[in-house]
């Protein structure tokens, strides 16, 4: 097999993959509404509290934020129910990714992002998540390489924040949405982004 037809199905394998993460994310319990975002329900007990997150990677980052917002994280939530005693949690992410995860649960504010629509139909985020999650993505996006929008991809699923998940994994398809096949890779690798019309 010639290295182009390598580089082809290796391209079409990574797009069939974060198309799985995407398709496949568990969106059933949010509902979209006119607004960009729902409110979630909290025990009166627990809409004052706050929690810290501190990175494993190093333990000297730290961050401390109303659990209300780190709700809409799956594994806090959960170990929070488990132990409502327990205010202060290690994740194995590293520093720089937790911050922008927090700066999305503190821009999120507890509520619930709308949904986005599957497939993504624009290139333009803006159109696809709202003005508020749209411009929070792009605006990420064109400050950060791949690798690092591929490391907040990992860390989203990895403290299962859904509907960040689903925002990263969203414009990542946006990014790549019709271009063809051998200019995918130089998207997805390098972090040039062409232009292009809002569709």
């Amino acid at each position: 097999m010639s290295q182009h037809k390598q580089s082809n199905s290796i391209n079409q394998q990574s797009f069939n993959n974060l198309s799985t993460i995407f398709q496949q994310s568990n969106m059933s319990a949010l509902t979209s509404s006119t607004s960009e975002f729902q409110s979630l329900s909290l025990e009166d007990d627990c809409t004052n509290l706050n929690i810290t997150i501190t990175s494993k990677v190093d333990s000297s980052v730290s961050f401390t934020l109303p659990y209300k917002y780190a709700e809409l994280c799956k594994v806090i939530k959960t170990a929070f129910e488990c132990d409502q005693n327990e205010t202060t949690f290690t994740v194995d992410i590293k520093p720089n990714t937790l911050a922008t995860l927090i700066d999305y649960l503190n821009l999120c504010a507890g509520e619930v992002p709308q949904v986005i629509t599957k497939p993504v139909l624009h290139n333009d985020m803006k159109k696809n998540a709202g003005e508020v999650q749209g411009k929070f993505i792009e605006d990420y996006i064109a400050s950060h390489k791949r690798i690092d929008l591929y490391d907040l991809l990992s860390a989203a699923n990895y403290i299962q924040c859904e509907p960040l998940l689903q925002l990263v994994a969203a414009s990542i398809a946006a990014l790549i949405k019709g271009e063809p096949l051998d200019k995918i890779s130089s998207i997805l690798d390098d972090g040039s982004i062409p232009k292009k019309n809002s569709q």
